[in-house]
């Protein structure tokens, strides 16, 4: 702790420095001051800037690898990977032993073709452990121990500042990247949250955090998605990776179902079969509600979706499913609450029907009202749950959901493309992309599977509007 505040002292120390420079250089300052920033932290120890913060260890974790351990013991587990990986992984046994936990402790995973990052995620989930790389080392442990593990990065952000008029409008867009950052990446990593994790801005543009090389690795891939939507014109989704789009378009392809008193593996293990895709059972979330993989499973359906024949399925055994990095995992709802997916979505074009910045404002946050209202809505922070939207200036809304929420928010805000775009006046009989006011939204009945927003007729004497913001 007397580390991070002599950290924190130099930073503000150069901060200031840094802040009188750039009052007086012209508009090619930002590449000097960029140099200046790299000159005055480059020997502090712990503190990475730019490109050096990814480092080796991280980026052979994003290698595809399989994975294949039936009852096996963690240290041979970790061995393996040491060695498909060629990099050096420690188990921290001291830590494990403090939860009744060490190194024999046996493993059950299947998984094929998947990046190393995500085999280590769902292995340590399922021994309720975490894992973090420093210098170069990666480290198994508890999740208690790991909030110690702490790394300085320094973060030049000026560019998101450029979005804003004034430096009034600057300091509150700083202060919204700071609420995005800790809203969707590990929430309760963060100081306000009771937990170790820091973010301190400084002029400039400049935010100082704390936090562990999984947290900074994530604060990286958010901070490039944001550089990319800021660019890019509407209807931009960022997916995490192009696999989860073709996991979910296996999933609407169309196939039998026929299962009488039927374990669920089985039930898994054939469905897997039928789509060539990697599903897993979060055996550990079953147990706490009284299930496993070998709860029985009754369905007769014919060419239907499979992602309907999951959902019956699912919901039959009152649990859920979700896909993340290619691989779909069957949870409790529960436990889906903390499997959350960042994406970034451009929405300005509904920003453009508003005649001021104070309208804007207030049509992005009807938009959000619209979303958290038809889309799952006990599924968002408002309800004391985990999904999350931030949103930034220039129309771009960062949402933190589970991956069928997304695809349903990704239909809806094109339904809404279309029904901008359709006259006044014009009645829409297509079943697939209906006419909604944002004034108000016909709330969909619990329980179903696709988005159906009915229209929603205009009171008399009420004149006609080609904008569904106004």
């Amino acid at each position: 702790m007397n580390m991070l505040r002599w950290y924190i002292f130099i930073a503000v120390a150069f901060g200031s420095t840094l802040f009188c420079l750039e009052a007086n250089e012209p508009s090619t300052g930002d590449r000097r001051s960029d140099r200046v920033v790299k000159k005055r932290f480059a020997g502090h120890q712990g503190i990475k800037l730019g490109a050096d913060q990814i480092s080796a260890t991280e980026q052979k974790l994003q290698e595809r690898i399989d994975v294949t351990f039936f009852d096996t013991p963690l240290k041979d587990v970790i061995d393996t990977i040491k060695s498909k990986l060629n990099i050096a992984i420690m188990i921290d046994e001291r830590a494990l032993t403090e939860v009744g936990l060490d190194s024999n402790t046996v493993v059950n995973i299947d998984l094929r073709n998947v990046k190393a990052e995500i085999a280590l995620d769902l292995i340590m989930k399922s021994l309720q452990l975490t894992w973090l790389v420093r210098d170069e080392i990666m480290l198994v442990t508890t999740p208690e121990a790991a909030e110690n593990e702490l790394e300085v990065r320094i973060y030049t952000c000026r560019d998101f500042l450029e979005m804003s008029p004034s430096s009034k409008h600057k300091d509150q867009t700083l202060d919204r990247l700071i609420n995005v950052i800790k809203s969707v990446i590990e929430p309760l990593s963060w100081d306000d949250q009771g937990s170790s994790g820091t973010i301190q801005p400084l002029p400039g543009g400049i935010l100082v955090i704390s936090a562990s090389s999984r947290v900074h690795a994530q604060v990286e891939q958010l901070l490039e998605k944001l550089r990319v939507a800021k660019k890019v014109g509407p209807n931009f989704v960022n997916l995490q990776a192009s696999q989860i789009s073709a996991t979910q378009q296996k999933l609407q392809e169309r196939i039998d179902v026929t299962f009488f008193d039927t374990p669920l593996k089985d039930v898994i293990d054939t469905i897997k079969s039928k789509l060539n895709i990697a599903i897993m059972i979060d055996e550990r979330a079953l147990t706490e509600v009284g299930l496993d993989s070998n709860t029985v499973v009754n369905i007769d359906l014919r060419n239907v979706k499979a992602e309907i024949a999951l959902d019956l399925i699912m919901k039959s055994l009152q649990l859920t499913w979700l896909v993340r990095d290619e691989i779909m995992l069957v949870t409790t709802p529960e436990a889906a609450e903390n499997e959350l997916e960042v994406r970034i979505y451009t929405c300005r074009d509904f920003l453009e029907m508003s005649p001021s910045s104070k309208h804007k404002d207030q049509t992005l946050d009807r938009l959000i009202n619209v979303i958290k209202s038809v889309i799952e809505p006990l599924s968002w922070d408002d309800q004391g749950s985990s999904g999350t939207i931030q949103p930034l200036p220039v129309g771009i809304l960062v949402i933190s959901a589970t991956s069928k929420v997304h695809a349903k928010v990704e239909q809806l805000i094109e339904k809404l493309r279309v029904a901008k775009k359709v006259k006044s006046g014009t009645i829409n009989h297509s079943r697939e992309l209906p006419m909604v006011q944002l004034d108000e939204v016909v709330m969909p009945n619990e329980g179903d599977i696709n988005i159906n927003i009915n229209p929603t007729p205009r009171p008399s004497g009420v004149p006609a509007t080609d904008n569904p913001f106004k």
